[in-house]
């Protein structure tokens, strides 16, 4: 575990949560390069193919692929 053993250290977990929705977030925005949701890119491109982001978290980092809806 990175964080290391829960040591009642509410603080250490939360940043840990935040720091992961942060980065999987930036990660869709990356993946996906249309605007859309929240997010706003300079370098948008209209896509006309429907698809979802789907990231998976393993032993070695995340996964992010696009899913056909």
């Amino acid at each position: 575990e990175r964080l290391g053993a829960y040591d009642g250290c509410y603080a250490k977990h939360r940043l840990y949560n935040d720091l992961l929705t942060a980065r999987i977030a930036m990660e869709s925005a990356l993946e996906r390069r249309s605007d859309v949701g929240c997010h706003c890119r300079e370098d948008a491109i209209p896509e006309t193919e429907k698809y979802r982001i789907e990231i998976k978290m393993n032993g070695d980092g995340m996964t992010v692929c696009r899913k056909p809806v």
